[in-house]
């Protein structure tokens, strides 16, 4: 189930990050590391966590040579050299945002209904897309994925008037 779009200024966000190319089955893995690497380094990780995603916009991502990047929001940057995870502070953004309700084998619905909404409404993607894992495995304790809420984040911008509804070349 999802929520209807909406637009929303985005803050800057500290993160740290391990990014990869490879399947998409390795995510969890990923999060996996990330959290012993922010134990093992007295980091101190908010929630939820976060994975960004470089390919171009879905659905064009190849499940098992996607460029992701798993990531966790800190209050502080740490200064820990590693060439294993990324510490950086993500921009200020306009995101177009849906919030989905349910196991991740269904987010395609709600990716279907953020980019049909970008389209019609005048508005591009420009860069990287976010999934936000509000509620998810690692957070609830009967961890079942029909309780599960994920936040879909593209950001965006508004067409020039010109580039609106006008056929390809």
């Amino acid at each position: 189930m999802e929520e209807e779009v909406a637009i929303k200024d985005y803050p800057p966000l500290k993160i740290i990050g391990i990014e990869r190319t490879g399947a998409l089955s390795q995510i969890e893995e990923a999060f996996k590391e990330l959290t012993e690497w922010a134990s093992k380094n007295k980091v101190h990780i908010l929630y939820p966590s976060i994975c960004l995603f470089y390919d171009n916009a879905y659905p064009g991502i190849n499940p098992e040579s996607a460029h992701w990047e798993v990531a966790f929001v800190v209050n502080e940057l740490p200064r820990i050299a590693d060439q294993e995870v990324s510490v950086k502070e993500l921009p200020s953004e306009l995101m177009a945002t849906i919030i989905h309700h349910g196991p991740y084998e269904t987010l395609s619905e709600a990716y279907n209904k953020i980019l049909h909404w970008i389209k019609e409404t005048g508005y591009e993607t420009t860069g990287p897309f976010r999934e936000v894992y509000v509620v998810c495995e690692e957070n609830q304790p009967e961890n079942n994925p029909e309780n599960y809420v994920t936040e879909i984040n593209f950001p965006v911008r508004k067409k020039e008037e010109n580039q609106i509804n006008t056929p390809a070349a």
